[in-house]
């Protein structure tokens, strides 16, 4: 079974698309773990309200980066910053 590594930042809105994403990963299958060591794949649920949210936003995928795992990166950053890596 595949695990994953959810990791949510920011509003309500956030928190509730977190749950949604959380059931859909269960219903196909997935496995969800608290460390992002032990995962498959790692999903940050972003918030960037502010700019210092995004700074920190922006060092925790870096941080992540380097377990060398698959990334998504989900909620507002996403829709904000569309770059490509």
């Amino acid at each position: 079974m595949k695990k994953v590594f959810i990791e949510t930042y920011g509003c309500p809105s956030n928190t509730a698309n977190a749950e949604i994403i959380v059931g859909l990963l269960k219903e196909n299958g997935f496995g969800l773990t608290n460390s992002p060591n032990e995962s498959d794949l790692i999903i940050i649920n972003t918030c960037v309200v502010k700019i210092q949210s995004e700074q920190r936003m922006v060092f925790r995928i870096k941080e992540l980066a380097k377990l060398n795992k698959p990334i998504i990166v989900s909620g507002c950053m996403a829709k904000a910053r569309i770059e490509k890596n």
